[in-house]
């Protein structure tokens, strides 16, 4: 009796454990046997230029979903089969369906995205071969696109899949192992913005976890993601690149001189990001062909890589000879070609150019003039004022990978080397934009809008509005200023001077000489060993009298800044203030 009691009890208990403390349990797994959530990826939001040009969407394509719990009852050596059948009708290899299977274990009874862009003869084999392939099932999606192609390519970035990396960067926000990601440009620093809310479509399944009905039990609509609406203007970027020297490298960029609003990004060599979205043989080899390519064409030269800025520094170097009161318009240097340092060093300039006073050393870029300045100027009061110009740190633009580039000190080589003594040679270099001292080609157009405006350097920036997928503004990008450089009104206007006549005939940036509007110029050519051609820079802004652009042109190896960047700013003056082909005197082959 007492046993038969015993056993009672027990059973009572293990009836309240299954019933009660389990009973919820135990009803999701009952539902999860008969149900299958299906994801709806969430269209991405759009990306528009200034002018509300398309330059990134979405477009309707399938992607293929597996059911993990379907592929759990099968046995390993069915596992296989149906693994290697995916696979071969797929075009990947098993280790990546199990790497994303791994990655989505938390799916539970979900349906998890296995692969993207797949096409039509994939999908029917799919779907003829889906007795088979439990728990394999295709899904109409929207896939990026980028119809402007390989236009301001490193601006938008691209898609990618997510890597595991990136899994534990975003972790809590509800991504996928199969999911994409942005990878690059605006793509990456907006990813938050552009995702959008991905919906789901719950259907009822059998034994075997195929479809019952084509009716879905519920359906949670995805929600797209915000627009980005860009300062950028298509057209320009377009002119740009069209100019730039065919098979060179470097980079070009613009900005609107009062606002920082960036009107040109380019990067030479590009890309073309459709390449990272479509699934086809053709875009696999133009994939490889961009990451392998020595050029590097997935580098942004514009923001990324530092080089030493040339005689474009010369608009730094004139702010603070004027500022501490070092020289003046009237004050004049003999050029004989170079300058002796002490006994033996000769430090040399690109001519002789005689008497010169700072228009002409600007005009002319004569390094001898400058030279000369720095023996009445420190390197620290250099220095401190290319620092007040944002040098030597990012801007903030809204883009990733951003370089720092560098200004250097006296303190700065008496900590890096051990016999770090600062010489007057190197006061020299840094003085036409030689030696130690690194810029990217954004920060020397930021320099140049803020010579332009009075010396506001702008915020560089991309993204002017965000808007709902509905059309409305969520939030305005408002302008602001990084940083004001700490000189008289009158000695920037001295500095835009020098430039005017660097433009002017018998100056080596007449190429940005027109007709019917004046504009503010400088060359540069800046030595980066082992190679002896030069890097070839040009700034300008225009007009000169009410500046509205700033242009920075840079050109790896290029030579001469007048005769290899300088047509490339000249393109994007034309195209910005529609102006017609006009000639213009020969322009120097010089820095």
């Amino acid at each position: 009796m007492g046993a038969a009691l015993c056993a009672l009890l027990l059973l009572i208990a293990r009836l309240w454990w299954l019933q009660i403390a389990c009973g919820s349990m135990y009803d999701q797994l009952s539902t999860g046997m008969r149900t299958r959530k299906i994801p709806l990826p969430a269209p991405r939001g759009s990306i528009y230029d200034r002018a509300g040009r398309l330059m990134a969407t979405t477009r309707p394509q399938y992607m293929v979903v597996v059911a993990p719990v379907e592929l759990r009852r099968l046995t390993a050596a069915d596992r296989a089969r149906v693994f290697t059948r995916a696979a071969s009708i797929l075009n990947m290899p098993v280790s990546e369906i199990e790497e994303i299977l791994n990655r989505s274990r938390q799916s539970g009874f979900n349906s998890i995205k296995l692969k993207s862009d797949v096409g039509p003869a994939a999908i029917t084999q799919l779907l003829e071969d889906a007795d088979d392939l439990p728990g394999f099932d295709v899904e109409p999606v929207p896939e990026r696109a980028y119809p402007m192609g390989a236009v301001a390519a490193h601006v938008l970035g691209y898609l990618g899949d997510i890597s595991a990396a990136d899994l534990k960067r975003v972790q809590g926000q509800n991504y996928d192992g199969a999911d994409q990601i942005g990878k690059q440009g605006l793509e990456r620093y907006y990813e938050k913005e552009l995702r959008g809310v991905d919906g789901e479509r719950v259907i009822e399944v059998n034994a075997r976890g195929a479809p019952v009905s084509n009716k879905d039990l519920a359906r949670i609509p995805p929600v797209p993601g915000d627009s980005l609406i860009l300062t950028l203007d298509a057209r320009l970027e377009q002119a740009a690149q069209t100019a730039f020297p065919t098979g060179m490298s470097g980079s070009v960029v613009a900005l609107d001189v009062q606002t920082g609003g960036v009107l040109v990004l380019v990067s030479r060599p590009g890309y073309n990001p459709n390449a990272f979205v479509d699934d086809t043989p053709e875009a696999h080899k133009q994939r490889a062909a961009f990451l392998l390519d020595p050029k590097g064409p997935m580098q942004d030269r514009a923001i990324a890589n530092s080089y030493p800025p040339g005689s474009t520094f010369k608009l730094v170097t004139s702010t603070a000879g004027f500022a501490n009161g070092k020289i003046n318009p009237s004050y004049y240097v003999q050029c004989d070609g170079g300058m002796r340092i002490g006994r033996h060093a000769w430090k040399k300039c690109w001519a002789v150019h005689g008497a010169v006073n700072y228009m002409r050393a600007m005009a002319q870029s004569c390094d001898t003039y400058f030279y000369d300045l720095m023996k009445r100027l420190t390197a620290a009061q250099l220095a401190s004022i290319a620092r007040d110009f944002g040098l030597g740190k990012r801007t903030g633009i809204d883009l990733p990978s951003e370089a720092h580039g560098f200004i250097p000190s006296p303190a700065w080589k008496q900590r890096r080397f051990k016999h770090g003594k600062w010489w007057f040679g190197d006061s020299c270099n840094m003085a036409i934009g030689q030696g130690f001292i690194l810029t990217t080609p954004l920060q020397m157009a930021v320099v140049t809008a803020a010579v332009a405006n009075g010396g506001h350097c702008p915020w560089p920036h991309l993204v002017q509005e965000i808007r709902s997928p509905d059309g409305r503004v969520l939030k305005k990008i408002a302008p602001r200023v990084n940083a004001t450089v700490p000189v008289a009104p009158a000695t920037l206007a001295m500095v835009r001077k020098g430039m005017l006549a660097a433009v002017e005939p018998g100056g080596t940036a007449g190429i940005v000489r027109f007709h019917d509007m004046q504009v503010g110029g400088k060359t540069g050519s800046a030595q980066s060993l082992p190679d002896p051609k030069t890097h070839a820079w040009f700034v300008c802004f225009a007009p000169y009298d009410h500046p509205r652009i700033a242009i920075c042109a840079m050109v790896e190896h290029g030579g001469h800044g007048g005769t290899t960047a300088g047509p490339v700013a000249r393109a994007i003056l034309k195209a910005y203030f529609h102006l017609k082909d006009q000639g213009n005197d020969t322009v120097l082959k010089t820095d």
